[in-house]
């Protein structure tokens, strides 16, 4: 039974954020509710259960106003904090002789899905970017191939359990490892905890050759092992399906986003948003179901009423729509009262069917900068009462990363005033994106985890730009020449209909 006391901790802020992670807020509340004083769960158990990341319950469990948040730890090992040993102290929670978290007040994963009356759910499939070791025998991959594994090195490390949590991966590297340097040592680490802990069996892996001309994909099919006779000393067994044809990223047909991947300079790196679209590049075995379908992006066509509406033509519609298919960001521009803002809001429902969820406006001014429109830190209140800052998502960041969960819609973003602000202080890194958008930068507030961010073909950014007001001067390649720009320029512009005859220029 659950406590009226701590039925919910006062955690609706909580609930409300990770749902948009989860989708799940009615799940959060339950798990949480288990933990009365005393009990205790791990933050790897209780992400399994939700089905996220296990960062993700971490960011906002050390939101939560109440002591639930000290319940949830790292890993079984220790408290993460002096503060939360005393806490759990406080409630007999930790064996009096160790000081570790006492097993029998665990709540297990069993115990969370008992209380949300579910059987253990399928873990989605993942997918792996794993790479043979550069400094490795030149034969490896192959070897890999020939013997049905894939692996990291791990010569120096300690023999660590699966579930062992990142923290307790961190600290066994740091230890280990103590001759790499600091960003080495948090490569290491990642790279550990995510073969160690987060892959499983039946997810995808993908290898590239050294060359970078051939892509191997295979299935895993065993959990994590350490050996002593292989250059990489941390394995799992791997059934490789496509030895006899790799994929050809130079000629084939891949998913967009996987080039910028291929890049990444880490030996292990999530795939996960292009599982399924790896999934249809493996060959069809006999007797077997098909793949699930590539994931493509789908705009509506032109729509006679709208245009009516609007008092454009059809065909005006019609090359608006194909310019975005070509190149996804437009603006329109013209002088100020001619209904640009009105027109770009109206293409943006028509583009998204009316879900009005998936259209976000955002207007620039002088003092819009990276930290207004992408990340940035803000002041909050911590669970201790004390002014802090936390690092808070932008309209930008929110859209892309709703986009990511549903590929094959798209996703609009409108930026009244486009011309108002400093588009390189607002844009930054990103710039590079909008001509790129299979490419990877990484994010200056490390927020990709060296994985690199990309920007999904299904954002899609409508301008607005009132010629009336100075463009300024460094805005850069952007706002410059606009009258050559294209469908080969970074953005198309297309005139607005009230100033001149509607068209792309």
């Amino acid at each position: 039974m659950l406590s009226p006391d701590n039925a919910m901790f006062g955690t609706h802020e909580l609930i409300t954020r990770v749902t948009e992670d989860t989708g799940d807020a009615g799940n959060l509340g339950v798990v949480l509710a288990l933990l009365t004083p005393g009990t205790w769960a791990t933050r790897d158990d209780v992400a399994d259960v939700l089905r996220v990341d296990p960062s993700t319950v971490m960011r906002y469990a050390r939101q939560i106003q109440s002591s639930a948040s000290d319940r949830i730890v790292s890993n079984a090992a220790q408290p993460d904090s002096q503060a939360q040993a005393h806490a759990m102290r406080r409630e007999s929670t930790l064996l009096p002789q160790s000081g570790t978290p006492d097993p029998a007040r665990r709540v297990t994963v069993e115990a969370m899905r008992e209380a949300l009356g579910t059987a253990a759910p399928s873990p989605p499939r993942r997918a792996w970017l794993v790479r043979a070791s550069d400094t490795g025998p030149s034969d490896l991959l192959q070897d890999w191939l020939n013997e049905g594994y894939c692996g990291v090195e791990a010569s120096r490390l300690r023999v660590l359990e699966p579930g062992s949590g990142e923290d307790a991966v961190r600290l066994a590297v740091e230890a280990d490892y103590a001759h790499l340097a600091q960003v080495a040592l948090r490569d290491k680490s990642a790279e550990i905890h995510l073969f160690l802990n987060r892959m499983r069996e039946g997810d995808l892996v993908l290898t590239p050759a050294r060359e970078g001309d051939q892509l191997y994909l295979g299935e895993v099919t065993s959990g994590p092992h350490f050996t002593s006779d292989r250059t990489v000393a941390l394995t799992r067994s791997v059934r490789w399906l496509n030895t006899a044809a790799p994929i050809d990223p130079f000629e084939d047909d891949i998913p967009d986003g996987l080039n910028g991947k291929l890049g990444v300079q880490l030996g292990v790196v999530d795939l996960t948003d292009l599982a399924d679209d790896l999934a249809a590049m493996l060959p069809t075995e006999v007797g077997a179901p098909p793949p699930p379908p590539r994931r493509s992006l789908h705009l509506p066509g032109p729509d006679a009423r709208l245009a009516e509406d609007l008092h454009i033509r059809p065909q005006d519609l019609d090359d608006w729509i194909e310019l975005l298919k070509e190149r996804p960001q437009l603006v329109f521009y013209g002088p100020p009262g001619t209904g640009k803002t009105y027109l770009a809001r109206k293409l943006a429902l028509h583009l998204t069917a009316g879900r009005r969820e998936r259209v976000t406006l955002v207007q620039f001014h002088p003092s819009y900068a990276y930290e207004d429109f992408f990340e940035g830190f803000r002041p909050r209140q911590g669970k201790d009462g004390q002014p802090g800052f936390e690092l808070v998502p932008g309209p930008f960041r929110r859209t892309v990363e709703n986009a990511r969960k549903d590929p094959s819609s798209p996703h609009v973003l409108i930026i009244d005033e486009i011309n108002r602000a400093n588009l390189a202080r607002v844009f930054g890194e990103l710039y590079f994106l909008l001509e790129y958008r299979d490419d990877i930068v990484h994010l200056q507030y490390g927020t990709d985890d060296g994985n690199g961010f990309t920007l999904p073909r299904n954002v899609l950014i409508i301008g607005t730009m009132n010629t009336v007001v100075a463009i300024p001067s460094d805005c850069g390649d952007l706002l410059s020449g606009q009258l050559q720009g294209g469908v080969g320029s970074v953005v198309v512009f297309v005139v607005d209909r009230t100033a001149v005859p509607a068209h792309a220029v």
